[in-house]
């Protein structure tokens, strides 16, 4: 393993068993995060992410878990997703931050379509949480993204999902890498990274599952260090 691509993969990929395509039930998506923080290749394990709703759920079970990299007293890096109501999904984070001291909330999700939806979200969320706001791809993201880098928050990339019109195309993932560059915004991306590289690849895990080509973790990684078109070479 080199020095850079250590670098690059370092905590980047969070663990989101409990959505679809795997769609495991609390207790499986608990173990299968311990099991991969025992692992060799923990160092590449980002954070546990789940609903708002179901910290409770979460916090009822870690006492029953092992929990992997750095034991009982490295608690869980969480990634929370909040729904349309973000204040009810502010207060539940702010009543589970906690999770019996197991677990620690540093990050939060949530969609925003308008400036001043994004402003009002942002401002009920607790300060000491990273928000990312999740962003259409269907046109330029720079006005919204203008808004994030006022507040200090991220953005989040849509890449795919259960049916082949969720997967944006590679124009508009482009677009969007190149305009959280040029604001200086931090992304992370979401559905549809399950395979190294570009493909055609069934997007359920079911015989009858749809095909589609998918954009592949390693293209969306490698595209973020790609120079911007107006500073290469002619």
């Amino acid at each position: 393993m080199t020095a850079s691509a250590r670098a690059l993969l370092a905590s980047l990929i969070d663990y989101a068993g409990l959505f679809p395509p795997a769609g495991l039930s609390m207790a499986e998506a608990a173990a299968e995060y311990a099991r991969w923080r025992r692992s060799p290749e923990a160092w590449m394990l980002g954070r546990f992410v789940l609903p708002a709703q179901r910290l409770d759920e979460l916090a009822g079970i870690l006492t029953d878990v092992d929990p992997g990299h750095g034991g009982p007293d490295a608690p869980w890096p969480l990634s929370v997703l909040l729904g349309p109501d973000v204040a009810a999904g502010a207060g539940q984070v702010a009543a589970g931050a906690a999770a019996g001291g197991r677990a620690r909330i540093d990050v939060v999700e949530l969609k925003g379509a308008a400036a001043g939806e994004i402003d009002a979200a942002l401002s009920a969320l607790p300060a000491a949480v990273v928000a990312y706001v999740e962003l259409e791809t269907a046109g330029d993201p720079s006005p919204l993204l203008a808004v994030l880098r006022e507040r200090g928050a991220r953005a989040k990339l849509r890449t795919g999902g259960l049916t082949p019109a969720a997967i944006p195309a590679p124009a508009e993932v482009a677009r969007f890498i190149t305009a959280c560059a040029a604001a200086g915004v931090p992304f992370k991306a979401t559905a549809g990274l399950h395979h190294a590289l570009r493909a055609t690849h069934p997007l359920g895990y079911t015989p009858d599952a749809p095909r589609a080509v998918l954009h592949g973790f390693l293209n969306v990684f490698g595209s973020t260090a790609a120079p911007a078109p107006s500073s290469r070479p002619s």
